[in-house]
């Protein structure tokens, strides 16, 4: 429980009830809704206007918690007074990546946060003592929600159903080609957000190349192909290493994207519609990880 203030004065008590997380298009949003109860015995109503702040992970103090996002209240006044319970709710937008990172700090546990809010405010029947006018109506709440109820939210929204990956991005004196395949990725996944599904398998197959380039992949390529058909002394398709099943892997992968069309027009036209090229997008995207992962061994 904390208190709503204004200067030194506490004029009711902030109780957290419950959160829900909502999901939209590609997105969330977590509303949690408080309860605030008026202290003292005065016949005062209190105004709170444009209320917001922030949600912050963690418990202790501020500069210990980890920032989450913008809090607004989805109330554009809330009235509080006549000595009885006033409900209101507040908003945070999330990211599917930052309902990922929460997921991963909660790792099974308690959700302990902090909500800080300031609004400005009014009174219509205003109290018997001075009230400086310049200062905001503020709240923190510290508030704990259990795992159980954490993990049915999660499950409720439909975030449970999604899978998110990382990609590690290669350091600043990485090969310039492995830099090039990070741009494709990138432009890959533009362009399947502009419903240019071909273009996107074009981008796609350039990072598997630039990622071949980057590494001097080609001679153990072709060694892993000769592996593969038993034409390789001492070598069969049983005895290859799991770096030339991964090389020739994404060898396939390549010819599956190798229908593509360059977006200038050239090549053969084959079309790819979005889930063909969301799985070239995503197998591009697993080769690249893998491979700045190689290099980085290499080091």
């Amino acid at each position: 429980m904390r208190n709503l203030t204004i200067g030194n004065r506490n004029f009711a008590s902030i109780k957290f009830r419950n959160l829900s997380i909502e999901s939209g298009v590609g997105c969330y949003r977590a509303k949690f809704k408080l309860e605030a109860m008026p202290r003292g015995s005065e016949e005062w109503r209190l105004e709170w206007m444009d209320v917001r702040g922030q949600l912050m992970l963690g418990s202790g103090s501020k500069h210990e918690q980890d920032y989450v996002g913008e809090a607004r209240s989805g109330n554009s006044t809330v009235l509080i007074g006549s000595g009885r319970e006033t409900s209101f709710s507040t908003y945070v937008a999330l990211s599917q990546y930052q309902l990922q990172k929460l997921q991963e700090r909660v790792s099974g546990g308690d959700v302990r946060m902090s909500l800080y809010l300031s609004g400005n405010y009014s009174f219509r029947n205003p109290p018997s003592d001075d009230i400086n006018p310049s200062s905001p109506a503020e709240v923190k709440s510290v508030f704990t929600i259990p795992w159980s109820d954490w993990a049915k939210q999660i499950d409720r929204c439909g975030f449970s159903d999604l899978m998110l990956f990382e990609l590690e991005i290669p350091d600043s004196d990485a090969p310039d080609k492995l830099q090039d395949a990070v741009g494709s990725l990138r432009k890959a996944k533009s362009d399947i957000d502009k419903g240019e599904f071909s273009d996107a398998a074009y981008r796609s197959r350039k990072v598997l190349e630039s990622c071949r380039e980057a590494l001097g992949d080609m001679p153990d390529l072709d060694r892993a192909k000769s592996e593969y058909r038993g034409k390789t002394d001492g070598a069969g398709r049983e005895d290859m290493s799991l770096t030339s099943r991964e090389l020739l892997a994404a060898d396939v992968a390549k010819h599956f994207m190798d229908q593509a069309p360059h977006p200038d027009g050239s090549g053969q036209r084959v079309q790819y519609n979005r889930r063909q090229a969301t799985l070239a997008l995503r197998l591009a995207e697993a080769f690249l990880t893998s491979a700045i992962g190689r290099y980085g061994e290499s080091e």
